[in-house]
């Protein structure tokens, strides 16, 4: 048996006195990304921002609620895009909106507000979709009683 002086490492790499380091046979070479594919994964994820996205509340309930209304606000400085908003109730029936200013492109600093009277379930969800940057948009949505009393509140997420 000859004895080259070679010892293999933890990472299964192989060295040798006085002749560097040499590859092992078990450890694939790596291959460097083509720039194209570099360029075309940073143009997609660049572009993730002006895909449609969604915030949405959880379920709010009580017996004593008589209508859900939401508010979003746009606090970023970059107009969003508005493509719809629902109230869902806890069957996710789509409830009929009884107001509805959100139907255009909310500009930085505007707001808007939609809501629904409830039915007999007494539970209801809102939720938003829209095209643009989450950064400055925040929403919520509270239950109100007939007396116009805030029942329970949560954000949209």
């Amino acid at each position: 048996m000859v004895d080259f002086g070679c010892a293999v490492g933890v990472a299964g790499d192989v060295r040798c006195q006085g002749r560097g380091r040499l590859r092992s046979a078990f450890r694939p070479r790596r291959r460097a990304l083509p720039l194209a594919a570099v360029l075309a994964a940073g143009l997609v994820l660049s572009a993730a921002t002006s895909w449609a996205s969604m915030l949405a509340s959880a379920v709010l309930l009580s017996n004593e609620a008589h209508e859900l209304d939401c508010f979003v606000s746009n606090v970023g400085t970059t107009p969003v895009v508005i493509n719809q908003v629902s109230i869902q109730n806890g069957g996710n029936t789509i409830l009929s909106l009884s107001t509805n200013t959100c139907v255009t492109t909310l500009t930085a600093g505007a707001n808007c507000v939609f809501s629904a009277d409830l039915d007999s379930r007494f539970s209801a969800r809102g939720t938003v979709k829209f095209s643009g940057s989450t950064k400055g948009l925040r929403a919520q949505c509270q239950l109100t009683s007939s007396s116009n009393q805030i029942i329970a509140t949560t954000d949209l997420r």
